[in-house]
Protein backbone atom coordinates (compact mmCIF):
# COMPACT_ATOMS: atom_id res chain seq x y z
CA UNK A 1 0.00 0.00 0.00
CA UNK A 2 1.14 3.29 -0.97
CA UNK A 3 1.28 6.30 1.58
CA UNK A 4 0.24 9.99 1.20
CA UNK A 5 1.67 13.08 2.74
CA UNK A 6 -0.62 14.33 5.36
CA UNK A 7 -0.42 17.47 7.21
CA UNK A 8 -0.62 18.02 11.03
CA UNK A 9 -4.08 19.16 11.13
CA UNK A 10 -5.37 15.81 8.87
CA UNK A 11 -2.99 13.48 10.95
CA UNK A 12 -4.55 15.11 14.21
CA UNK A 13 -7.82 14.35 12.68
CA UNK A 14 -7.03 11.04 11.58
CA UNK A 15 -5.97 10.05 15.48
CA UNK A 16 -7.37 12.03 17.48
CA UNK A 17 -4.41 13.13 19.40
CA UNK A 18 -4.59 17.21 19.69
CA UNK A 19 -1.92 19.38 17.56
CA UNK A 20 -0.33 20.09 20.13
CA UNK A 21 0.53 16.92 21.68
CA UNK A 22 1.83 15.86 18.38
CA UNK A 23 4.12 18.55 18.29
CA UNK A 24 5.05 17.90 21.81
CA UNK A 25 5.77 14.24 20.96
CA UNK A 26 7.81 14.98 17.76
CA UNK A 27 10.14 17.43 19.77
CA UNK A 28 10.61 15.24 22.71
CA UNK A 29 10.53 11.47 21.19
CA UNK A 30 10.71 12.34 17.18
CA UNK A 31 7.73 10.80 16.71
CA UNK A 32 5.74 11.35 14.87
CA UNK A 33 8.27 11.37 12.23
CA UNK A 34 7.94 14.39 9.35
CA UNK A 35 9.48 15.51 6.16
CA UNK A 36 9.65 18.90 5.08
CA UNK A 37 8.16 20.33 2.07
CA UNK A 38 9.47 22.76 -0.50
CA UNK A 39 7.77 25.56 1.43
CA UNK A 40 9.22 23.94 5.08
CA UNK A 41 5.63 22.45 6.33
CA UNK A 42 5.65 19.09 7.99
CA UNK A 43 4.02 16.34 6.43
CA UNK A 44 3.66 12.99 7.52
CA UNK A 45 2.80 9.71 5.94
CA UNK A 46 0.17 8.17 6.53
CA UNK A 47 1.38 4.81 7.99
CA UNK A 48 1.92 7.20 10.94
CA UNK A 49 -1.40 7.65 11.59
CA UNK A 50 -1.80 3.77 12.94
CA UNK A 51 1.38 3.80 14.95
CA UNK A 52 -0.24 7.27 16.49
CA UNK A 53 -3.44 5.74 17.07
CA UNK A 54 -1.36 2.42 19.32
CA UNK A 55 0.98 4.53 20.87
CA UNK A 56 -2.21 6.42 22.05
CA UNK A 57 -3.49 3.13 23.37
CA UNK A 58 -0.17 2.13 24.85
CA UNK A 59 -0.11 5.06 26.80
CA UNK A 60 -3.89 4.92 28.07
CA UNK A 61 -3.03 1.92 29.28
CA UNK A 62 -0.23 3.06 31.54
CA UNK A 63 2.72 2.26 29.53
CA UNK A 64 5.44 4.99 29.75
CA UNK A 65 6.29 7.10 26.69
CA UNK A 66 10.50 6.12 26.93
CA UNK A 67 9.19 2.95 26.67
CA UNK A 68 6.87 3.07 24.04
CA UNK A 69 7.70 6.09 21.32
CA UNK A 70 10.29 3.91 19.65
CA UNK A 71 8.13 0.37 19.51
CA UNK A 72 7.19 -0.54 16.37
CA UNK A 73 3.69 -1.07 15.40
CA UNK A 74 4.23 -5.58 16.13
CA UNK A 75 5.07 -4.39 19.72
CA UNK A 76 2.38 -1.83 20.16
CA UNK A 77 0.26 -4.23 19.11
CA UNK A 78 1.25 -6.36 21.58
CA UNK A 79 1.32 -3.94 24.28
CA UNK A 80 -2.46 -3.28 23.78
CA UNK A 81 -3.17 -6.80 23.85
CA UNK A 82 -4.54 -6.65 19.73
CA UNK A 83 -3.25 -9.33 17.34
CA UNK A 84 -1.87 -8.09 13.90
CA UNK A 85 -5.15 -8.06 11.10
CA UNK A 86 -5.19 -10.62 8.83
CA UNK A 87 -3.99 -9.44 5.08
CA UNK A 88 -7.28 -10.27 4.12
CA UNK A 89 -8.81 -7.94 5.91
CA UNK A 90 -6.94 -5.10 3.39
CA UNK A 91 -9.00 -6.37 0.06
CA UNK A 92 -11.70 -5.13 -1.87
CA UNK A 93 -14.12 -6.99 -4.68
CA UNK A 94 -12.69 -6.36 -8.18
CA UNK A 95 -16.06 -5.23 -8.96
CA UNK A 96 -15.85 -2.24 -6.83
CA UNK A 97 -13.06 -0.77 -8.37
CA UNK A 98 -13.52 2.97 -6.71
CA UNK A 99 -13.15 1.30 -3.26
CA UNK A 100 -10.52 -0.47 -4.65
CA UNK A 101 -8.94 2.77 -5.33
CA UNK A 102 -9.61 3.72 -1.61
CA UNK A 103 -7.84 0.43 -0.20
CA UNK A 104 -4.99 0.82 -2.51
CA UNK A 105 -4.66 4.88 -1.59
CA UNK A 106 -4.10 5.39 -5.34
CA UNK A 107 -5.23 9.01 -6.24
CA UNK A 108 -5.46 8.68 -10.24
CA UNK A 109 -7.66 5.11 -9.99
CA UNK A 110 -10.10 7.40 -7.81
CA UNK A 111 -9.93 10.52 -9.76
CA UNK A 112 -9.75 9.51 -13.53
CA UNK A 113 -13.29 7.68 -13.50
CA UNK A 114 -15.17 10.17 -11.26
CA UNK A 115 -13.40 13.03 -13.96
CA UNK A 116 -14.45 10.63 -16.85
CA UNK A 117 -18.26 10.44 -15.23
CA UNK A 118 -18.48 14.35 -14.91
CA UNK A 119 -17.83 15.28 -18.63
CA UNK A 120 -20.58 12.59 -19.69
CA UNK A 121 -23.23 12.35 -17.14
CA UNK A 122 -25.45 14.70 -14.73
CA UNK A 123 -23.75 15.40 -12.02
CA UNK A 124 -26.61 14.47 -9.96
CA UNK A 125 -26.55 10.95 -11.18
CA UNK A 126 -22.50 10.80 -10.92
CA UNK A 127 -23.70 11.41 -7.66
CA UNK A 128 -26.02 9.44 -6.92
CA UNK A 129 -24.66 6.64 -8.91
CA UNK A 130 -21.35 6.63 -7.94
CA UNK A 131 -20.65 8.82 -4.95
CA UNK A 132 -23.20 8.14 -2.35
CA UNK A 133 -22.68 4.50 -3.18
CA UNK A 134 -18.88 4.98 -2.41
CA UNK A 135 -18.98 6.66 0.69
CA UNK A 136 -21.45 3.75 2.00
CA UNK A 137 -19.22 0.99 1.00
CA UNK A 138 -16.56 2.97 3.00
CA UNK A 139 -18.60 3.01 6.09
CA UNK A 140 -19.52 -0.65 5.54
CA UNK A 141 -16.01 -1.59 5.29
CA UNK A 142 -14.88 1.02 8.27
CA UNK A 143 -17.58 -1.46 10.02
CA UNK A 144 -15.71 -4.61 9.34
CA UNK A 145 -12.25 -3.21 10.08
CA UNK A 146 -11.00 -3.27 6.60
CA UNK A 147 -9.78 0.21 6.28
CA UNK A 148 -8.54 2.80 8.80
CA UNK A 149 -9.18 6.02 9.37
CA UNK A 150 -6.93 7.47 7.06
CA UNK A 151 -9.03 5.84 3.60
CA UNK A 152 -11.98 7.71 4.25
CA UNK A 153 -9.93 11.02 4.67
CA UNK A 154 -7.86 10.04 1.61
CA UNK A 155 -11.19 9.37 -0.33
CA UNK A 156 -12.63 12.41 1.27
CA UNK A 157 -9.61 15.04 0.30
CA UNK A 158 -9.97 13.83 -3.26
CA UNK A 159 -14.15 13.88 -3.47
CA UNK A 160 -13.79 17.69 -1.86
CA UNK A 161 -11.02 18.51 -4.69
CA UNK A 162 -13.74 17.43 -7.49
CA UNK A 163 -16.51 19.22 -5.95
CA UNK A 164 -14.90 22.55 -4.49
CA UNK A 165 -13.29 23.24 -8.38
CA UNK A 166 -16.95 22.72 -9.62
CA UNK A 167 -19.08 25.27 -7.62
CA UNK A 168 -15.85 27.26 -7.38
CA UNK A 169 -15.96 27.03 -11.67
CA UNK A 170 -19.42 27.18 -12.58
CA UNK A 171 -20.05 31.23 -10.97
CA UNK A 172 -23.77 31.25 -12.64
CA UNK A 173 -26.14 34.03 -13.15
CA UNK A 174 -29.17 33.25 -10.92
CA UNK A 175 -29.96 33.51 -7.60
CA UNK A 176 -27.50 34.27 -4.60
CA UNK A 177 -27.14 31.08 -2.09
CA UNK A 178 -25.48 30.79 1.14
CA UNK A 179 -24.10 26.93 2.30
CA UNK A 180 -22.69 26.23 5.18
CA UNK A 181 -23.01 23.75 8.49
CA UNK A 182 -24.24 24.64 12.04
CA UNK A 183 -21.72 24.75 14.81
CA UNK A 184 -19.62 21.78 15.24
CA UNK A 185 -20.09 20.09 12.34
CA UNK A 186 -16.97 18.94 10.77
CA UNK A 187 -18.51 17.03 7.85
CA UNK A 188 -18.26 18.78 5.10
CA UNK A 189 -18.36 16.23 1.48
CA UNK A 190 -22.58 16.77 2.18
CA UNK A 191 -22.02 20.95 1.81
CA UNK A 192 -19.32 20.62 -1.14
CA UNK A 193 -22.00 18.03 -3.40
CA UNK A 194 -24.72 20.92 -2.73
CA UNK A 195 -22.55 23.51 -3.33
CA UNK A 196 -21.42 21.55 -6.89
CA UNK A 197 -25.20 20.99 -7.77
CA UNK A 198 -26.41 24.79 -6.90
CA UNK A 199 -23.51 25.85 -9.10
CA UNK A 200 -24.27 23.80 -12.03
CA UNK A 201 -27.89 24.88 -12.01
CA UNK A 202 -26.57 28.28 -12.00
CA UNK A 203 -26.90 29.80 -8.75
CA UNK A 204 -24.38 31.84 -6.83
CA UNK A 205 -23.05 30.07 -4.43
CA UNK A 206 -21.42 31.73 -1.31
CA UNK A 207 -19.78 28.84 0.84
CA UNK A 208 -19.13 29.23 4.17
CA UNK A 209 -17.92 25.55 5.46
CA UNK A 210 -17.88 23.66 8.09
CA UNK A 211 -18.50 24.79 11.65
CA UNK A 212 -20.24 28.06 11.42
CA UNK A 213 -20.83 30.23 14.16
CA UNK A 214 -24.72 31.11 14.51
CA UNK A 215 -24.21 34.58 14.78
CA UNK A 216 -22.08 34.32 11.21
CA UNK A 217 -25.17 32.70 9.46
CA UNK A 218 -26.99 35.43 10.60
CA UNK A 219 -24.92 38.41 9.85
CA UNK A 220 -24.44 36.43 6.53
CA UNK A 221 -27.30 36.19 6.04
CA UNK A 222 -28.67 39.67 6.71
CA UNK A 223 -25.57 41.21 4.29
CA UNK A 224 -25.82 39.31 1.32
CA UNK A 225 -30.20 38.36 0.99
CA UNK A 226 -29.85 35.18 -0.06
CA UNK A 227 -32.48 33.23 -1.66
CA UNK A 228 -32.06 30.15 0.70
CA UNK A 229 -29.66 29.47 3.31
CA UNK A 230 -28.79 25.35 2.86
CA UNK A 231 -27.41 23.42 5.65
CA UNK A 232 -26.03 19.70 5.75
CA UNK A 233 -26.28 18.16 9.18
CA UNK A 234 -24.41 14.62 9.21
CA UNK A 235 -26.01 11.60 11.09
CA UNK A 236 -23.59 12.16 13.87
CA UNK A 237 -24.81 16.12 14.38
CA UNK A 238 -28.18 15.15 14.35
CA UNK A 239 -28.91 16.10 18.15
CA UNK A 240 -31.06 17.74 20.01
CA UNK A 241 -28.64 20.99 19.88
CA UNK A 242 -29.18 20.91 16.18
CA UNK A 243 -32.79 21.37 16.34
CA UNK A 244 -32.17 24.08 19.16
CA UNK A 245 -29.59 26.26 16.86
CA UNK A 246 -32.13 25.43 13.60
CA UNK A 247 -35.03 26.95 15.41
CA UNK A 248 -32.96 30.06 16.61
CA UNK A 249 -31.45 30.61 13.49
CA UNK A 250 -35.24 30.23 11.87
CA UNK A 251 -36.64 33.09 14.42
CA UNK A 252 -33.40 35.57 13.04
CA UNK A 253 -33.01 35.37 8.88
CA UNK A 254 -33.87 38.08 7.18
CA UNK A 255 -37.16 38.17 5.26
CA UNK A 256 -37.44 36.23 1.81
CA UNK A 257 -34.37 33.82 3.21
CA UNK A 258 -36.03 30.55 3.30
CA UNK A 259 -33.91 28.34 5.40
CA UNK A 260 -33.25 24.79 4.07
CA UNK A 261 -31.91 21.70 6.27
CA UNK A 262 -30.63 18.25 4.75
CA UNK A 263 -28.52 15.10 5.60
CA UNK A 264 -28.97 11.95 7.81
CA UNK A 265 -28.98 14.19 10.70
CA UNK A 266 -31.38 16.89 9.64
CA UNK A 267 -34.70 17.48 12.00
CA UNK A 268 -37.85 16.83 9.34
CA UNK A 269 -40.61 18.37 11.60
CA UNK A 270 -39.50 21.65 12.92
CA UNK A 271 -41.85 25.34 12.20
CA UNK A 272 -39.05 27.60 9.46
CA UNK A 273 -37.27 25.08 7.96
CA UNK A 274 -37.70 23.24 4.82
CA UNK A 275 -36.01 19.86 5.37
CA UNK A 276 -35.28 18.32 2.06
CA UNK A 277 -34.24 14.32 2.33
CA UNK A 278 -32.19 13.23 -0.48
CA UNK A 279 -29.77 14.88 -2.62
CA UNK A 280 -32.02 14.39 -5.76
CA UNK A 281 -34.55 16.78 -3.54
CA UNK A 282 -32.31 19.65 -3.05
CA UNK A 283 -30.97 19.28 -6.81
CA UNK A 284 -35.32 19.69 -7.93
CA UNK A 285 -35.83 22.49 -5.21
CA UNK A 286 -32.60 24.22 -6.95
CA UNK A 287 -33.76 23.55 -10.31
CA UNK A 288 -37.46 24.80 -9.28
CA UNK A 289 -36.18 28.00 -7.81
CA UNK A 290 -33.24 28.79 -9.71
CA UNK A 291 -35.40 31.63 -11.93
CA UNK A 292 -36.31 33.07 -9.27
CA UNK A 293 -34.94 36.99 -8.38
CA UNK A 294 -33.95 38.50 -4.81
Amino acid sequence: MSNIALGIGALSRATGIPVNTLRTWERRYGVPASARTEGGQRIYESAEVERIRFIARALEAGHRPARIMQATLTDLRTLVGEPSPEPALIRSSPDDPLLHAVLQLDGPALLDPLRDLLRTAPLIDVLNDHVVPLLHAIGTAWEQGRISPWHEHFASGILTGILTGIWQNCEGAGPLVIIAALPHEQHTLGIHMIAALAARRGWRVRFLGADTPLPDLEAAAWSLRPRALLLSISAAHGTPDTRWNLSALAGRLPPGVELIAGGAGAPRDLNGVRCIASLSGFDQWLEGNSEVQH
